[in-house]
Parts: C-alpha cells; sequence; structure tokens
C-alpha cells in the first residue's frame, strides 16, 4: 500500500504524539492508520478500540469501523462532507436557517452516540485530567466520553448518512456533556468568529446547545487545562499555542506574514519555547539559513514547520551536518516524516494547514542546520491543481497496479495450465513406458 496523506502531531507530550497517516492500495481503497509514534502512546490508542467497541453496540452506522493493526489501528477511510464544511458553506451564503438545521443535524448524532446519561459528579480521573472545577452535580454526563466530537469529525456520506470518523481523544471517567459541545463550537467561534456574528450572537450560538455563561467560563478553563496535559506547558502558554493553529488556518484568507518555525525536541516533546521563527523575506519569499546545532544539548528530534498556512514550496536543500559531512537530509527517508508530498524535483505541496518536515536524529551528534526554501505560492486556488495532479497520479498508479495484477494472474494462471499439461504429459510417457515393457516380454 501507499501512503498518500500524514499528519505528525509531535507537538504534543509523548504520550500524545500520534501520526495519522491514509494509505492506498492497487485498487484505490483508502484506509486510515493512527498509530503512536513512542511506545507510551499505546494506551491512548488503545482507547480508541474500547470506545469504538462500547459506541458501536449503539449506533453501528454512525461511527467509522476500528481495527486493531500490527503498528496502530486503521479506521475506513469515510468520503463525504464534513458538517463543519456544511456550516462553513452556509454561513457564507448567509444562510441562518441552514446552519441551524446543521447544527440540528450535529446534535441527533450527539444524542445517538451518548444514549445513557448520569448526573455529573467530580471523579478522580476528572481531577487528574482537568483539575478540580465546581461544576453543578445535576449537568448531564457520561463516561467513554470523546471529547473532540468536533465539527471536522462527522462527515455527511453521499446517502445522507452522518458518521464520526475520528475518536482520538476518549475520557473513561464522568465528564459534563456539555464541555463536549462547547469545545465544538468554540473552535468553530474561533476561526470564524466575524462569520458566525453576521448571523448570530454568542449568547444565541451557545443557548443552541443549552450553555450557560457560567459553563461557558468553566469549559474555557477545562479547555486550557486540556491543552495544558496534552501540550506539556502552563495553561497560557497552551492557549496561546492553539490560537497560533487557528490563526494560521484563517491566515490562508487573510494573507498574513509567511514564516518558517523550527522546533527542538531534547526528550520533552516539541514546544514553543524550544523553537525559533524566521520570517520569509522580499519579493521572492525565501529564506537561506544556517543554524548551529552545537547550543542544543540533548536534541533528538527536529522539526521544521516550512510555512504556517497550505503553501506550495521550492525546498532547495535540506541539510543537517556533522562535523565531517551531510547526516540527513531530505532524501533520507528512514530517518523523515512529513505530511508534504513531492511533486516533482525540488517542489513539494503541503495541502494541510500545519505543514511539518520531522528528522529522527537517534544519537546522531550534529552541529548544523542548512536550509534554503522560497514559497511559490499560499493561494489556494494554485495549490489545488497540483494537488488534484497528485490525486491524479495516484489514481494512475493504481490503475497500474490493477494492470500489472491482471498481468500476474494471467500468467499464473497459464502456469497453472502448463503444469497441468505437464502432469498430464508424465502420465501419458508413465503409461507408454509400462506397455512397451509389457509388449518386450
Amino acid at each position: 500500500m501507499k501512503k498518500v496523506y500524514s499528519k505528525i502531531t509531535r507537538e504534543r507530550k509523548r504520550q500524545f504524539q500520534t501520526e495519522t497517516a491514509i494509505f492506498m492500495d492497487c485498487e484505490g481503497k483508502k484506509v486510515v492508520i493512527k498509530r503512536a509514534i513512542h511506545r507510551e502512546g499505546e494506551v491512548h490508542i488503545a482507547k480508541m478500540l474500547e470506545y469504538y467497541a462500547q459506541t458501536n453496540a449503539v449506533v453501528k452506522s454512525n461511527i467509522a469501523s476500528c481495527k486493531e493493526v500490527s503498528n496502530g489501528v486503521a479506521f475506513d477511510y469515510i468520503e463525504g462532507i464534513s458538517i463543519y464544511e456544511l456550516i462553513l458553506k452556509a454561513l457564507e451564503a448567509g444562510d441562518k436557517h441552514a446552519v441551524l438545521h446543521i447544527l440540528k443535524l450535529y446534535l441527533e448524532v450527539f444524542e445517538k452516540v451518548h444514549v445513557e446519561t448520569i448526573p455529573f459528579k467530580v471523579e478522580d480521573g476528572f481531577i487528574d485530567f482537568f483539575g478540580n472545577f465546581l461544576l453543578a452535580d445535576e449537568l448531564p454526563a457520561s463516561r467513554m466520553v470523546n471529547i473532540d466530537l468536533s465539527f471536522d469529525n462527522i462527515v455527511q456520506k453521499e446517502n445522507g448518512k452522518m458518521v464520526i470518523i475520528d475518536y482520538e481523544w476518549i475520557c473513561d471517567f464522568l465528564v459534563p456533556l456539555g464541555f463536549v459541545k462547547y469545545r465544538a463550537l468554540n473552535a468553530l467561534l474561533v476561526k470564524h468568529h466575524n462569520l458566525v456574528m453576521t448571523l448570530f450572537d454568542k449568547a444565541e450560538v451557545y443557548q443552541i446547545f443549552g450553555i450557560t455563561v457560567e459553563e461557558q467560563q468553566i469549559y474555557a478553563s477545562m479547555e486550557q487545562a486540556f491543552l495544558a496535559k496534552v501540550l506539556g506547558v502552563n495553561s497560557a502558554n497552551a492557549l496561546n499555542l492553539y490560537k497560533k493553529n487557528v490563526i494560521d488556518i484563517q491566515g490562508l484568507i487573510d494573507n498574513v506574514e509567511d514564516y518558517l518555525q523550527v522546533f527542538y525536541d531534547t526528550g520533552n516533546g516539541f514546544n514553543a519555547e524550544q523553537s525559533e521563527t524566521h520570517a520569509y523575506k522580499g519579493k521572492d519569499k525565501e529564506i537561506i539559513l544556517s543554524i548551529d546545532l552545537n547550543k542544543i544539548d540533548g536534541l533528538r528530534l527536529l522539526r521544521i514547520d516550512p510555512a504556517n498556512k497550505a503553501s506550495l514550496i521550492e525546498i532547495e536543500y535540506i541539510e543537517i551536518r556533522d562535523a565531517l559531512e551531510t547526516v540527513f537530509n531530505l532524501e533520507s527517508s528512514s530517518y523523515l516524516l512529513t505530511n508534504g508530498t513531492k511533486v516533482e524535483g525540488t517542489l513539494w505541496a503541503f495541502d494541510t494547514e500545519d505543514p511539518q518536515i520531522i528528522i529522527d536524529l537517534g544519537d546522531a551528534t550534529v552541529t548544523r542546520l542548512e536550509l534554503k526554501m522560497r514559497i511559490i505560492s499560499s493561494d489556494l486556488s494554485v495549490i489545488k491543481p497540483y494537488i488534484n495532479s497528485l490525486r491524479n497520479s495516484n489514481e494512475k498508479y493504481a490503475e497500474i497496479c490493477m494492470r500489472q495484477q491482471k498481468i500476474i494472474d494471467q500468467q499464473d494462471q497459464q502456469l497453472r495450465h502448463f503444469g497441468k499439461l505437464l502432469s498430464i504429459d508424465r502420465v501419458v510417457t508413465s503409461c507408454y513406458r509400462r506397455l512397451k515393457e509389457r509388449g518386450k516380454r
């Protein structure tokens, strides 16, 4: 199978770092595999299997199937349009009725998943994960809750069915269900606040999901605690990192300054405190860097975010050197993870809001990072033809594989037929010899 997409979350603490990859076989069938980057993350991945087994018994048609594979968990690849995309289209069209209808569809899926609820009470697991918050005991709550049931994690298939496609963040203790709804709404508001406010006021948005002002404040604090738990930094920094990612998405529209970031992992995962930012200069949007790595003790992994948004980038070179020679470069595929795709030559396409190139340095002693790259375009209308071209290439690859497999099958059939003829020939020859021997007698 060929890997056609990859998203890596190295900015998290080690036990939460994952790779989500899409693979395609010779027939064009796709499968999503999510794996832990480190052994300590296997428990995090395993919770998805437990959640699927429990939820599938209730809403079989509304959740993407999940099974254990040797390197993680595999999901069905679901074709369709996400609730997030449906909401965004309705907002851009100024259709408030359509937005309300889509939110109702979301709530229908939400209620199917959470059929059984009990009054919330603070448990040890909740305190360990979020901290001790004063919440009303009568709030509807549940265990084994997917707190990332966001608008972009539910897809509407062509037949109209809604399917939950990702359920990575599972809490196996009591969680107020309003927090899950809050996270979905808040993500939309942070990304598209002005657009939402053209049709709704803020109070109205939360009232749709039955979330009070007091609950909003508590859920906001829980969200900061969650981000701090995952990213391994204090809650204020965690929220800033979260906002940075959101701003980068909006940057596709707002045309903010383009910049590159380099992150250094010395054993505590990637974080903003161990990183540096470099802006692309001039009309050509080019960066040439030479960074001394001797200053960083215990460097294990290096992450280069070549841009702060989806971009088409010419990467002339990325080289990591020791005292004598180049140790790693873009061709060091066994040491390198990226969510970009090489188009041709030095041209790379990153169709994600968080482009990443990660190099595992292992035990190597490195002294210098050198790179040169240039942003060709961050305009989606320019990038999409390249992505479509890559998609067509993948389809052609699948077609070639199918043809090759057909030829192999035909050859195999011919060989089997030839084998049968040989067997018949041996039998006939044996009979002839026996008859000949009898004739001599």
